[in-house]
């Protein structure tokens, strides 16, 4: 138990030198890119194209347990000078820390699905369903299931599918520093496929974003 402990602590050591070490690279802005403030912390960015909307999921995680997340908008019909972020008001559900997000638009509803990370004894990630109108979120609904061993991004079909992809597999941090050193394969996509959620695909390392495409009938 002592070794399995050192190694893990080492292995930490490690992992933290060198994210140390890269926080100190400085990278150039695009000349191309306008920084627009107003988001704590902005995670994914989902665009409703008829509306030219912008929503940005949004969680101060330097205050991970202190503070909950919001999910904010931008209206892209503005002039490019007066765009600013605006926050969504509704009945967020508790303990609310956003991650990826998706948005889709079923039977002239828009529904915004995101990944949450309210990490509590009961229940560790869940995915929370919204239904935008007039500006504001209804929640409707919640997913939980153990396939959503570490969720990172998710992608929703307006059919009800969702595809979700983790970063890591089961365990806890020292677990999860173990993997990203040796780059082990521990993670898999989580689907859900209207009724029940599944483990699909092989084990990835960090698995991140995640696309779903549909060429000449065959799904992607």
């Amino acid at each position: 138990m002592f070794q399995k402990f050192l190694a893990y602590f080492l292995i930490s050591l490690f992992v933290c030198f060198f994210a140390g070490c890269s926080a100190h690279i400085i990278q150039k802005p695009l000349k191309a890119c306008k920084k627009i403030h107003g988001t704590p912390g902005p995670e994914d960015i989902a665009i409703h194209k008829p509306t030219k909307t912008l929503y940005i999921s949004s969680h101060n995680r330097r205050k991970f347990d202190e503070e909950n997340g919001k999910i904010f908008s931008i209206d892209l019909n503005k002039d490019e000078k007066d765009w600013k972020v605006a926050q969504l008001e509704g009945n967020y559900p508790k303990n609310f820390k956003p991650h990826g997000i998706s948005l889709v638009e079923k039977d002239g509803k828009l529904i915004l699905y995101s990944i949450s990370h309210p990490m509590t004894e009961e229940v560790k990630h869940t995915i929370e369903v919204f239904e935008i109108a007039n500006g504001k979120l209804n929640h409707i609904k919640t997913h939980n299931d153990p396939s959503l061993t570490s969720p990172n991004d998710l992608f929703a079909l307006a059919d009800g599918r969702i595809f979700v992809s983790n970063d890591h597999g089961t365990g806890g941090k020292f677990r999860n520093l173990f993997d990203d050193a040796l780059r082990l394969k521990r993670s898999r996509v989580a689907f859900f496929d209207g009724e029940k959620w599944n483990g699909i695909g092989q084990e990835v390392t960090l698995g991140n974003g995640i696309f779903h495409r549909v060429e000449n009938g065959t799904e992607y």
